[in-house]
């Protein structure tokens, strides 16, 4: 499922983009942002930007994958701060990451 598909609205180009990404490849970039939260650890926690420069992965696949663990519930805010344009991002780590309660 697109979970961007209302922000492209129906885009044929987007949605093209979409369906032209392969189930394992959208896997495979989860894996390694999931690695990437467990190296830097759920105190820091990374943002999609910063996710996107660490792995050398371009950020319109770096962000959809962390939209996607959002809906899953994956994912728990442990901050935020601003990207290298200045924009304020949440920084994001993996649930199962943090302590029990």
């Amino acid at each position: 499922m697109d979970i961007t598909r209302r922000k492209h609205k129906g885009n044929k180009y987007s949605i093209a983009a979409f369906q032209s990404t392969p189930g394992q490849k959208r896997v495979k970039a989860e894996m390694l942002i999931r690695e990437l939260m467990i190296s830097i650890g759920p105190k820091m926690g990374v943002t999609s930007s910063e996710a996107s420069i660490e792995l050398g992965m371009p950020s319109q696949t770096c962000s959809p994958r962390f939209s996607d663990m959002k809906r899953k519930g994956e994912l728990h805010q442990v901050g935020e701060r601003p990207t290298p344009r200045g924009k304020m991002a949440g920084a994001w780590t993996l649930v199962r990451l943090l302590p029990k309660s």
